[in-house]
């Protein structure tokens, strides 16, 4: 059927060196951006934050996506209650494992009209070095409950055929190739311990090695607040004895930092070969 099909609408092979490149930015280790930039809207009283943590490359281990998985399904609640609920500091926080070309990262968002983007930095901070007690001292229970939490997620079914479609035909969009991968999801979630869970917080966060960006929208009435929490932030301990890396626009940012190559175009071009 697929070779009729083929023939009949004369489907081709697009040649590799078609596919448009789009090159995610490659943080080294140890290495902390700050993006810092003015709201072209001067009449807009919320600053907003994205603090971005790069964790691995998810085509290269499933194992290190499950785990990372799984230390945002212990920080994910709590970050919300914490910073949300009992801070108040905006209407907008977030946090969540996000993935752009096989890139993975943590991203912590906040939007806030009561505070600087860089004094939301400061508690995006804390909320990490609080945390690390927990982590620490993660009980087996909590663990299990996290491997829990995401084993019903990724068990889930489809419910209809539209949505197998489209499950299988990202596999093909991203070019993983890897159609089995709820399979391989579930039975390598049960590999994971909790030492390794503990370890991945640590390295990610603690270890000297951690690979971020920090990306800022200051309101224009909040130029004195971020002033004192830049400088009350160098002394803190996640910053204190590093160099933050400073940029006043996106193109200065872009322009100094070192980029993967496009994983996914990389994909077909090994498909390509298998094809030959």
């Amino acid at each position: 059927m697929v070779d009729h099909q083929s023939g009949l609408f004369k489907l081709e092979t697009l040649p590799a060196d078609s596919i448009s490149g789009s090159n995610p930015v490659r943080v080294a280790a140890g290495d902390y951006h700050r993006i810092n930039m003015p709201l072209t809207d001067a009449a807009n009283e919320n600053s907003a934050l994205i603090s971005y943590f790069e964790t691995g490359i998810s085509s290269e281990s499933l194992k290190n996506e499950l785990t990372g998985k799984l230390v945002m399904q212990v920080m994910q609640q709590p970050f919300f209650n914490d910073l949300r609920t009992n801070q108040q500091l905006g209407y907008v926080v977030d946090a969540r494992q996000i993935e752009s070309r096989h890139v993975m990262g943590y991203r912590f968002l906040i939007q806030s009209a009561a505070h600087s983007a860089e004094y939301c930095i400061g508690c995006i901070n804390k909320f990490l070095l609080d945390n690390r007690k927990v982590f620490q001292e993660l009980s087996d229970t909590d663990f299990e409950q996290a491997r829990e939490a995401i084993n019903i997620d990724i068990s889930e079914k489809d419910i209809n055929l539209s949505i197998e479609a489209s499950r299988l035909y990202n596999e093909i969009c991203v070019h993983t190739y890897v159609f089995d991968r709820q399979d391989k999801e579930i039975a390598t979630l049960q590999e994971v311990t909790k030492a390794e869970v503990q370890a991945f917080f640590e390295n990610i966060f603690f270890a000297g090695q951690s690979k971020r960006i920090d990306f800022e929208l200051q309101a224009a009435n909040h130029a004195e607040d971020n002033a004192k929490a830049f400088e009350t932030n160098k002394e803190g301990e996640l910053f204190k004895d590093i160099e933050r890396k400073q940029y006043d626009s996106i193109e200065s940012f872009k322009e100094n930092v070192e980029y993967y190559d496009d994983f996914v175009a990389a994909g077909y071009r090994e498909f390509i070969k298998k094809e030959a």
